[in-house]
């Protein structure tokens, strides 16, 4: 099948991504029967880490939607490595090639605000849920990296803030009576750090 579409444009149009489906579907069939499929190895999980790599964000797809995981650092296409509260951890999948990781980055950039304009090498971007998204290009890399930062949920209440000295007991006080007069609040603070 002719992949050349996939390195025109980040976004891989329905008909073609079902097109792909069904050839991953029976290349697997085809290794099924012939016994190519590794020990041990699922030909649905294949099935769905080829779709995923080809037409969606490949290995840092289910990582992205993952709570647990708080950053996604992938400087070679064949290593992601993943960073959650427990530490530092190498993912169970990576992907095939530089091409495809590179396909995953630009999928990713055009997610986050449009594809970067040809002959940017470093893409900085805020992708969805407020993640930071930093992607290198050759030449101001070796191949392709990825490092994704998530915004990380903090479960604290007023009496929290107020404990860690992060605002006055008379803020907290003003805050908790805007909220039950049901007030409008604007609030305003850097984006940096978040």
């Amino acid at each position: 099948m002719d992949l050349a579409p996939l390195d025109k444009t980040p976004a891989v149009a329905k008909d073609f991504a079902a097109k792909i489906e069904n050839a991953i579907a029976e290349q697997i069939g085809a290794m099924k029967s012939e016994g190519e499929i590794p020990e041990g190895a699922d030909a649905d999980t294949l099935k769905a880490d080829a779709v995923r790599e080809l037409t969606g964000f490949g290995a840092v797809g289910p990582l992205l939607d993952d709570e647990e995981v708080h950053e996604i650092h992938c400087l070679r296409h064949d290593q992601v490595l993943v960073v959650k509260a427990s530490g530092v951890s190498l993912a169970e999948a990576s992907f095939s090639s530089d091409v495809a990781l590179r396909r995953v980055i630009l999928r990713l950039a055009d997610a986050s605000g449009g594809a970067p304009p040809n002959g940017e090498t470093i893409v900085d971007r805020r992708a969805a849920k407020g993640a930071h998204l930093m992607a290198f290009h050759p030449p101001v890399s070796v191949a392709h990296a990825l490092v994704v930062r998530k915004r990380r949920k903090v479960e604290m209440s007023i009496e929290d803030f107020v404990r860690l000295s992060a605002m006055s007991r008379a803020m907290a006080t003003f805050l908790e009576g805007c909220v039950s007069a049901r007030a409008n609040l604007l609030v305003c603070a850097s984006s940096s750090g978040a």
